[in-house]
């Protein structure tokens, strides 16, 4: 009977792991725009809207985990939870893999250095690889891991995971290009 039970509740703790990393994420981003815009007297430049841009967004992905596990959750088709799980899942773990893939690639000389970031072999790069799998990687695994259940327990079919990671490559593809 409790297993029965069990199966038909949310796990939580993916969520609000999100909502407590990623909000204290946004905290300090904010927080350092706020003080340099304060200190600085500086016009804001197109990179600090970039940043304040990708900043609102991660809010929004907080909403997204949250929904999956709370009730007011539930006046958001499931269908549709469903694609965003996936897409924020997989457009946040698109840049780090991506980079793992390609110092993997240099580091066995199946490819040459790039001139880009991701190929950096300094301690920076290092550095920022890390970040990128902190920042990026560990909320994306935590979004596909409730991306996963609520396709669970919604008994939803496979076919809108693959339709809401699309959009989400698509939407971090959009990003990049703005950014650029």
């Amino acid at each position: 009977m409790a297993g029965a039970l069990d199966d038909a509740l949310p796990r939580r703790w993916p969520a609000y792991t999100i909502a407590a990393g990623i909000g204290l994420f946004c905290v300090v981003v904010l927080g350092i725009a706020l003080g340099e815009q304060v200190l600085t007297d500086k016009p804001m430049t197109s990179d600090g809207f970039v940043a304040l841009g990708a900043t609102g967004l991660r809010i929004v992905t907080i909403g997204i985990a949250l929904a999956a596990v709370q009730r007011w959750g539930r006046i958001v088709p499931a269908r549709l939870l469903s694609m965003a799980l996936w897409a924020v899942a997989l457009g946040q773990l698109a840049y780090p893999i991506a980079e793992t893939v390609v110092k993997a690639a240099i580091l066995l000389t199946l490819m040459e250095p790039v001139d880009k970031g991701i190929s950096n072999m300094t301690p920076v790069g290092w550095f920022n690889f890390a970040a990128a799998w902190l920042v990026w990687g560990v909320p994306g695994c935590l979004f596909a891991i409730l991306a996963n259940d609520h396709r669970r327990r919604f008994q939803l079919s496979w076919l809108w995971a693959p339709v809401g990671a699309a959009g989400g490559v698509a939407g971090l593809a959009v990003l990049g290009l703005l950014i650029s």
